[in-house]
């Protein structure tokens, strides 16, 4: 079409469409087991038909012939996604088709599914271009916001939670109390903190034992109000991390949460980042613990 188009308006018929064609592609099929089917060869009118007219040089197939030619496709979609993904399974037959309906507005009459990822990058891992849904989910939910769409009645509780976490009830930030230095801090996270207390007390005092002038920085890494979108309320809950962690004059800290330990890291690179299992597996677990 675009050439017909140019060379009624006497253009030239290549420039600028050095994208078109075949592309490179990662993307695999397994035809093990398929049978090869022949291409079927298209009728075309004699050469000497085709001078000083605009006749269709290809005649076309009959009924018979267009079935079969359209048979010997192999439905080559990936889909690994899909098949990974209870979310997508879900809402979609494929990541594109639940972005050409979002680029339409349907996320804004259905919020629910923009909500309902988890954000856990399996997507990605499993794609061949490695791409994310979740980050379109997460652009969506910032967008819903901005409109104020989101978040969700149900993700009340979410705000109480961060409200308490973030408090001066629960945030506390010293250094070693023995030492008075600060190498590093131990962030435990809010969800260990909350459910486990003693859990954190023992693992705290094991790392100053082994490692003197680890300081403790209770809160919350502000990973909840990310998730909903809430962009401008989770960059606060950061830099007063980043702010805490600038007064104990260290930029070093071990995690105990997989997810404060994944929101930092992306969010906040310049600080050093260890995981609790990989420190322990350094200075040794607690005696009586295999």
């Amino acid at each position: 079409a675009i050439s017909i188009d140019r060379y009624l308006k006497g253009q030239d018929l290549t420039v600028g469409r050095e994208a078109e064609g075949t592309q490179e592609s990662r993307l695999t099929v397994n035809i093990e087991g398929v049978a090869k089917k022949e291409r079927i060869a298209m009728p075309a009118l004699a050469v000497e038909q085709r001078r000083g007219n605009f006749q269709e040089v290809e005649l076309g197939l009959s009924k018979e012939e267009a079935k079969k030619e359209a048979e010997r496709c192999l439905s080559c979609e990936c889909k690994l996604c899909v098949k990974e993904c209870e979310f997508l399974k879900q809402f979609c037959q494929s990541p594109i088709e639940l972005a050409q309906r979002f680029k339409l507005g349907y996320f804004r009459e259905k919020p629910d599914i923009p909500y309902s990822c988890n954000l856990c990058d399996l997507c990605q891992k499993v794609c061949p271009e490695e791409l994310n849904t979740g980050n379109m989910c997460l652009e969506l939910r910032q967008q819903l916001v901005a409109e104020r769409l989101g978040p969700l009645p149900g993700h009340r509780f979410v705000k109480v939670n961060q409200d308490w976490s973030t408090s001066d009830n629960f945030a506390l930030a010293q250094p070693d109390p023995e030492s008075l230095e600060c190498k590093r801090v131990f962030f435990p996270g809010c969800n260990l903190s909350g459910y486990s207390p003693s859990l954190v007390i023992k693992t705290y005092d094991y790392l100053r034992g082994r490692l003197p002038g680890t300081g403790i920085l209770l809160g919350c890494c502000g990973a909840p109000t990310h998730a909903l979108g809430e962009q401008s309320q989770y960059q606060a809950i950061l830099n007063g991390l980043e702010a805490e962690m600038a007064k104990l004059d260290t930029s070093e800290m071990i995690v105990a949460c997989p997810e404060c330990y994944k929101t930092i890291k992306h969010h906040a690179p310049q600080l050093k980042l260890r995981f609790i299992g990989e420190v322990l597996l350094q200075i040794g677990l607690p005696e009586g613990i295999t």
